[in-house]
């Protein structure tokens, strides 16, 4: 093992196990989502194998809470993966890892650039809020906030995006969530536009994409027939908060129009992106 190997690892479980376990809030997703980027750190030589299944025993107690995981929270390769690892007893010194090659070439430099991207993602407390909502309100509740969305003020939601720290549990939240989840999507379009330019010829990106897009794609549960009219129901509520704003800074007599239209073909851009990288392989068994 390498001392950059170690403390590569040292930070991946202070920030995505050890702080979650210290506030004993470290759901199932959560969880899921942190082994798979384990999982993956090994499979491409990121993280040492040895100390990977050092890391591997302190998680059992907060994975045996969970139980085992099932789609769509997590990928079915990645719940096969989880159960293989929990039915071993040295698992990721038996695990595959990839041999010298080209596609090892090709993923090992992107590994850390991705998996910057899902920590962005995962310390998002605005991000989080929009995302915990749409997971987990039950309907009446979601109901509820449906009807008090034209009390939204465009002020409020810029208040929430420039003190992201101040997001709670209110519609401003929800809508400034909703913006960075966008953002964080555009960056993952970006981000694997670049890896597939860099692909090695020959190589196998979509598997790449099954894999590793793979390991966060619960976070935008566009795959969840029940959770993603509520992904589509929040561009009602920007519409209540923004056309007041770009009606009076724009004043002319379509300009709600064009700007819908053109915000709406970036969403749906998003969403092909999303489903093309991240949810490819959900997609393929459904």
């Amino acid at each position: 093992m390498s001392r950059l190997q170690s403390l590569r690892l040292a930070q991946f479980w202070r920030l995505r196990i050890e702080l979650g376990a210290l506030e004993k809030t470290l759901p199932a997703g959560e969880l899921f989502e942190a082994i798979g980027w384990l999982i993956e750190g090994v499979f491409c030589g990121y993280f040492d194998p040895r100390e990977a299944d050092l890391v591997w025993v302190r998680m059992s107690r907060p994975l045996s809470a969970c139980g085992v995981p099932s789609p769509p929270l997590v990928s079915e390769s990645l719940s096969a993966e989880i159960i293989k690892l929990r039915e071993s007893r040295e698992p990721f010194r038996q695990s595959l890892q990839m041999t010298e090659g080209a596609q090892k070439g090709f993923e090992l430099p992107l590994f850390p650039h991705a998996l910057l991207l899902a920590n962005r993602f995962y310390e998002d407390r605005l991000a989080r809020v929009c995302t915990f909502c749409i997971r987990f309100l039950s309907e009446q509740e979601w109901h509820d906030w449906k009807r008090g969305w034209s009390s939204v003020d465009a002020s409020e939601v810029f208040e929430k995006l420039a003190n992201p720290d101040q997001a709670s549990m209110d519609l401003a939240s929800l809508l400034a969530g909703y913006l960075h989840v966008l953002e964080h999507m555009e960056a993952s379009r970006s981000f694997f536009e670049y890896a597939k330019s860099h692909s090695p010829r020959g190589g196998d990106f979509e598997s790449y994409c099954q894999r590793v897009g793979g390991i966060n794609a619960w976070r935008v549960p566009l795959h969840e027939w029940d959770l993603s009219p509520r992904f589509k129901d929040l561009s009602e509520l920007m519409e209540f908060a923004i056309r007041p704003v770009v009606e009076r800074e724009f004043a002319y007599v379509h300009s709600w129009s064009v700007f819908q239209g053109s915000f709406s073909d970036h969403i749906s851009s998003l969403v092909r992106a999303w489903e093309t990288h991240h949810l490819s392989a959900s997609l393929a068994t459904a």
